[in-house]
């Protein structure tokens, strides 16, 4: 038994009105009405609810409102009030929409049934909820009016921004962060080599280990004929094209049986318009002949649709073309003289930038040591100004031993005062400093030798 998986058609909306059956059931012949009822839907609240759509805006403007509010204030405090968005807007931005997936357990003619396949929807999701947590799942809708129990799981991939506090859609982001990469890490991140392959490499196999517990049978993990990553509109074409290729093996099979019967290929050609007489012509069932009629025109209505897809597929190719042809001429305008010129200008910028980094870091040296020069200053006043009101009654070979010491002491300051301008003409010469870190250094200098002379 395998397992499916589909996407969602890209660059369409996921279909709510489908999952939560919005929509006329008597135009849909493949449901069965009386067990609609038994459907069952999961939300990412367990709350009630009118519609599939209401869930999906309740849940980004609870995960996301405050990312989208800083978002816009920025666009205003910018001047580009156009910008902005409200969240039914952003919804409908393709990097932000909803992810939706199919996932079913075998097929019409042989599956789990309804009540394990229900069992394995309840601890899937558990187990998303604990293995994955950079994927949000909105709602899950189990189907069981349909041929085959499935369900449309939606979600969304995202991370956690601890700078701004807020939650951000970005699904490469998020799967790198639960250690998902592309398959092949030495090609680049493509359309069939990306990080959500691996994902659902994954899933799948969770999947199969549900199934297994669950219903106690072995499931094969080779996804179906290769169309793992098909989205269900292209699921659907490849699976009419086998059925086609069934129809034509059934042609094949009643000409083959025609000729047995020698009957006029001229005569089959006439009676085509009434598959009634040529089927008793022929003997054979009328009824087998009228789907023969119509896998006919389905064989036409298939070969349109491969016109137009290869149609889509030429306009693709030129757009291609035309993005190749620009990615060239990016390339040739880097290497001009005045793109060259322009970056070299910029390097230069970068090392100004660092001299002055630098620069600052030196004169916080400086700040330092001249706050230190200043405090051993103002002790020295202290001690001066105690010698002053000492200065009546006391030996005069004290106050000579005593005016010996502050003679020392303004020594040692006058050696540490030449030993900072030394460190300030170093500087100047290392650096290129701006005008105003180089005054702002002369004038501190300049207060400080100023002060130790007075204290002297």
């Amino acid at each position: 038994m395998k397992i499916s998986m589909r996407q969602a058609p890209k660059n369409e909306n996921t279909s709510t009105k489908h999952n939560n059956r919005e929509f006329d059931l008597d135009k849909a012949k493949h449901i069965n009405q009386e067990k609609t009822k038994d459907n069952i839907i999961i939300t990412y609240d367990n709350q009630p609810f009118e519609t599939l759509d209401s869930v999906e805006l309740k849940f980004y403007n609870e995960r996301y409102g405050k990312w989208l509010n800083q978002k816009n204030n920025n666009y205003i405090k910018d001047g580009h009030k156009e910008k902005t968005k409200t969240m039914e807007e952003m919804m409908t931005i393709k990097n932000y929409k909803v992810k939706e997936m199919l996932i079913q357990v075998g097929d019409k003619d042989d599956n789990i049934g309804e009540e394990k396949f229900i069992q394995v929807i309840n601890d899937l999701l558990e187990t998303m909820k604990n293995k994955y947590p950079n994927f949000q799942m909105i709602d899950a809708s189990i189907h069981l009016d349909e041929t085959t129990p499935h369900c449309h799981l939606r979600g969304i991939f995202d991370i956690y921004n601890e700078k701004h506090d807020r939650y951000e859609i970005f699904q490469k982001k998020a799967l790198n962060q639960m250690g998902f990469y592309q398959p092949d890490l030495e090609k680049e991140d493509t359309q069939f080599n990306n990080a959500k392959m691996s994902f659902d490499k994954d899933l799948r196999e969770e999947i199969a280990k549900i199934v297994e517990k669950v219903a106690h049978i072995k499931i094969d993990l080779v996804p179906r004929e290769n169309t793992e990553h098909l989205d269900i509109l292209e699921f659907k074409k490849h699976a009419i094209a086998k059925d086609l290729d069934a129809a034509r093996e059934d042609l094949k099979q009643i000409d083959k049986e025609l000729e047995e019967r020698d009957i006029p290929k001229q005569l089959i050609d006439v009676e085509m318009k009434n598959p009634i007489k040529l089927a008793n012509i022929a003997f054979v069932n009328a009824d087998n002949y009228q789907q023969m009629q119509a896998n006919v025109m389905a064989t036409d209505i298939i070969k349109q649709k491969n016109k137009e897809q290869q149609q889509k597929q030429d306009d693709l190719n030129k757009r291609e073309h035309v993005i190749n042809d620009k990615e060239k001429q990016l390339n040739e305008l880097m290497e001009t003289d005045i793109v060259k010129s322009k970056l070299n200008e910029l390097n230069e910028l970068k090392q100004i930038k660092n001299n002055v980094n630098n620069a600052k870091e030196e004169y916080m040296n400086l700040s330092e040591q001249i706050i230190n020069l200043s405090n051993e200053k103002k002790q020295l006043q202290a001690e001066n100004q105690e010698l002053k009101e000492l200065n009546r009654g006391i030996n005069p070979d004290i106050i000579q031993a005593q005016m010996q010491s502050l003679r020392l002491e303004n020594e040692r300051l006058r050696q540490k005062s030449n030993k900072l301008t030394t460190v300030i003409k170093e500087i100047r010469n290392r650096f290129t400093l701006p005008e105003f870190i180089t005054n702002l250094i002369d004038k501190a200098l300049n207060t400080e030798v100023q002060s130790m002379d007075q204290t002297r």
